[in-house]
């Protein structure tokens, strides 16, 4: 984001969507700015984490769980999202444990993004618990242009295919210990929301290349603590969905910032056209030349002819 970027409209929209989106009563997440004293940490085998569930709260079901998915919306200012192209991208069998889509968001110093770092460091608290002597590295929310910010990622070693890898590139590297599971799965939607009170927003499938820097995003994800070489643990939050909820104040800066780049071309001069409409081939100059010059040979005999003939006269004329 540069100064074409109206920031302060985009504090004012970020801040009404998020209200809004944060009250939302879904079943599939529930707002990180929510209430975590009930979430719990269950360690799952494959692959070897240690990750946030909700109990269910369901007699019949008592002691069963499901992982916690989590939502929230911030501002995108840094993305490294599909499609991968063989054609732009090389990409070395060595690099492969290490790709990873990943997105960054910031609340542009809203408060409600205070309060969504101070639950990831109460659901941290957690974490410490549950490993108990085990290190678990320190967590502190990213930093961008003065405003606390997120990272969202996949797991290491994973790749993701459908829909995002049209040339093969990551599909030629399974089966040299990398791995496609549901973990990779990333949804890439579009939320619309009809102006009439009361009707639901609406969401579409649309391509991940779609999304740019500035837009206004809801993310949802899964929290875990997994295991480094170094035999601690680190936090990390892995991404499963990105929706689109405004992209006006991007776009409306990309058109700002095209406008400025055009007023700072320089003007063509009038040697530098004539350079332009020069022949450049040698044989078309000769055939130009050679066209003018039979033009004034025509000209030059036509007026030989009308000298050499003299003024016409009439009868009358003599004496």
């Amino acid at each position: 984001m540069d100064n074409h970027f109206d920031v302060d409209h985009a504090k004012t929209l970020l801040d009404s969507l998020q209200e809004e989106r944060n009250a939302l009563n879904l079943k599939q997440s529930q707002s990180l700015l929510s209430k975590v004293d009930n979430l719990q940490i269950q360690e799952y085998q494959m692959p070897r984490t240690h990750r946030i569930v909700v109990l269910d709260d369901v007699p019949e079901r008592k002691g069963s769980y499901h992982e916690a998915l989590f939502r929230l919306q911030g501002v995108i200012y840094e993305r490294e999202l599909p499609p991968l192209n063989e054609t732009r991208t090389r990409i070395r069998l060595s690099d492969a444990p290490y790709l990873r889509q990943h997105v960054g968001i910031t609340g542009l110093g809203l408060a409600y993004m205070t309060d969504a770092v101070d639950n990831i460091h109460r659901l941290y608290a957690k974490f410490e618990r549950a490993l108990q002597s085990q290190d678990l590295h320190p967590w502190a929310a990213d930093q961008s242009c003065g405003y606390n910010t997120m990272e969202f990622q996949q797991i290491a070693g994973t790749l993701p295919l459908d829909g995002v890898d049209p040339d093969g590139v990551l599909r030629r590297m399974l089966g040299n210990g990398i791995v496609h599971t549901e973990e990779n799965t990333v949804l890439y939607m579009k939320a619309n929301k009809p102006d009439l009170p009361n009707l639901k927003w609406r969401y579409q499938d649309i391509n991940p290349a779609n999304f740019s820097i500035g837009d206004i995003v809801e993310i949802q994800f899964t929290i875990m603590a997994v295991r480094q070489k170094q035999g601690d643990y680190k936090i990390i939050f892995v991404l499963k969905s990105l929706t689109l909820l405004d992209d006006s104040i991007s776009l409306a800066a990309s058109v700002s910032r095209n406008k400025a780049a055009v007023l700072q071309m320089k003007p063509m001069n009038a040697a530098n056209l004539l350079k332009r409409i020069h022949y450049d081939d040698s044989d078309d100059e000769r055939e130009v030349s050679e066209e003018g010059q039979v033009r004034k040979n025509l000209a030059s005999l036509r007026i030989r002819e009308t000298v050499s003939d003299g003024p016409m006269t009439s009868p009358h004329d003599k004496n």
